[in-house]
């Protein structure tokens, strides 16, 4: 069934629309719902479901997707700024869909979250549209939490006649008043603090964010923190330093009631300022949390405050899958009160930096270099084999001459990488096999230095197999092969050695485990491992005859 809805107006809400549609017909509202969405729809102001319905039945007359509808009419863009491609993916999926909470998927459950229960209206936005369209609407930016004024026009929002939680829709044409517009003063308190809001929500609802925005804003807050003097933001008493300086911007009431939490000091300004993915604060706390940072004088500075990462490799003769691969850092002061931080990277590359590119705060200056990457020594060979002297050399790599030469006379394998990678893995096989019940923290803790190896030159692969802790592996068949064939050999020497020194009784499945120095669980995974289950199914049928 094809349904003409009405044209959208500026910045109009799909709810909007949806209403004006029922109200130029006299359609009764669960007609309207199944006539859209194929079913009864509740209405849903901020992110409504159904999407895909709804853009397969208006396509004749919008020709709008259901991801465009998403972004156009709804609060979306608004909500899933700082929720991530993953979590905003998920929203997007739900809301075609129509299965699911969108809300929760986008990590937007908190009271402080979630959408007003009140449709807001500008008195002077509603007199310009009733002498321009003879009507009004409702308008994206005026439902956003934490917005109490027009952007545009300056003055205080008024409440509509209706409430957004009715299972109906509102058109804002029948549902709105004539009120005296009331614009703010500057006397007022908090009144350029309400106008930053505003305007700043609107700019990323309308799809033009600040330069904060993007997968590297926790770098960006840390960075602009460290600048402003608050140096070492993961600490704790800094950050009820942060803590009490935010609340003293807020101040009081209108904005402290759209920021609850705030008197717990720090506790979601370290969300804010961690990396935990799936942790994620609500679009106004980041709002108010940059505003309150553009407060400080900007006095960028170069020099390295933290050795959080991660960084951009230096290596211009690498090609790395990654854009950061250098995940982790060590860091010290110097006597001179710099700091000073030592990296190490899967290229092969160990150097120090003080400083970061003035165009790139992500790209470390080389200040020492402990130890060059292999592809160092085969660029100058390449470089000296079609004739290049190594003077010229010299100049264009910017390394001194003994460098240049001592690099010369290593002879280095086009895959070195994979080479290291393989071998670093066989070691790691052996000292998991060396290991009890192949413990990974047991072979962690007498292999340290080859499991840093391992995270610095094959990151994705101890990642991916590495056991998640306090559940159970799920290995695969030929995984469990490789336990069946130790676990059995280590029974059954284990039964020959206490038979050995046994007088007389018999053994029991657990004596013959626990002196293996394996787990009990071996009893429930028997189904996966058919050698141990022949070798220990006689001596458990014995124990249910005595039994």
């Amino acid at each position: 069934m094809l349904v003409q809805l009405p044209t959208p107006y500026p910045d109009e809400l799909l709810y909007s629309v949806i209403a004006r549609y029922a109200r130029y017909h006299a359609l009764a509202f669960k007609r309207v719902q199944v006539a859209l969405f194929g079913r009864v729809e509740p209405p849903r102001v901020a992110l409504p479901m159904s999407l895909g319905e709804l853009a397969t039945r208006t396509a004749a007359t919008w020709g709008r997707s259901a991801d465009e509808i998403a972004i156009e009419l709804t609060l979306f863009p608004y909500y899933g700024c700082w929720a991530g491609a993953k979590r905003s993916g998920n929203c997007l999926e739900l809301m075609r869909s129509g299965r699911g909470s969108a809300f929760r998927s986008i990590g937007a459950t908190t009271p402080s979250s979630m959408p007003r229960h009140d449709l807001m209206f500008c008195p002077e936005c509603r007199s310009i549209d009733l002498s321009t369209y003879r009507e009004t609407y409702w308008r994206r930016c005026h439902q956003l939490p934490g917005v109490l004024v027009c952007a545009e026009h300056e003055c205080h929002l008024a409440r509509g006649e209706s409430r957004t939680q009715a299972h109906r829709y509102f058109d804002a044409t029948d549902h709105t008043h004539t009120v005296a517009s009331s614009r703010l003063r500057a006397s007022e308190p908090d009144t350029l603090a309400l106008i930053a809001i505003a305007r700043r929500s609107r700019d990323i609802l309308h799809g033009n964010p600040p330069d904060w925005v993007g997968d590297d804003f926790h770098f960006a807050y840390s960075t602009r923190l460290a600048d402003a003097g608050f140096s070492g933001a993961k600490s704790r008493d800094v950050i009820a330093d942060i803590g009490s300086a935010f609340e003293k911007y807020v101040g009081e009431a209108p904005l402290r009631y759209f920021l609850r939490g705030v008197e717990d000091k720090g506790h979601w300004i370290r969300e804010i300022l961690g990396r935990r993915k799936e942790k994620t604060c609500h679009p106004l706390r980041h709002i108010l949390f940059q505003l309150f940072l553009e407060t400080f004088p900007s006095t960028p500075s170069r020099d390295v405050r933290f050795a959080a990462g991660p960084w951009k490799c230096p290596n211009k003769y690498f090609q790395h899958e990654d854009l950061f691969p250098i995940k982790g850092a060590l860091s010290k002061a110097r006597r001179d009160g710099v700091r000073s931080v030592s990296a190490r990277c899967s290229c092969g590359m160990r150097f120090t930096f003080s400083r970061c590119d003035e165009s790139d705060p992500r790209l470390p200056v080389i200040r020492t270099v402990r130890s060059f990457a292999p592809t160092w020594a085969g660029e100058i060979n390449r470089m000296k084999a079609s004739g290049i002297s190594v003077l010229v050399i010299c100049k264009q790599m910017k390394l001194p001459f003994n460098a240049v030469k001592h690099l010369s006379k290593e002879e280095v394998s086009q895959d070195w990488l994979r080479e290291r990678q393989a071998d670093l893995r066989k070691r790691w096989s052996k000292c998991l096999m060396e290991a009890p019940n192949r413990s990974w923290a047991y072979a962690h803790s007498k292999n340290r230095s080859l499991y840093r190896d391992l995270k610095t030159f094959d990151r994705k692969w101890i990642e991916s197999n590495r056991p998640m802790r306090g559940r159970p592996a799920c290995l695969t068949k030929n995984e469990w092969r490789l336990r069946d064939n130790e676990y059995s050999k280590l029974l059954r020497n284990t039964v020959r050695a206490l038979r050995k020194d046994m007088v007389g009784g018999s053994l029991s499945a657990n004596r013959i485990i626990s002196a293996a120095n394996l787990k009990p669980w071996l009893y429930r995974k028997l189904d996966c491992l058919p050698k141990c289950r022949r070798l220990l199914a006689p001596i458990l049928r014995s124990r249910r005859r005595k039994m």
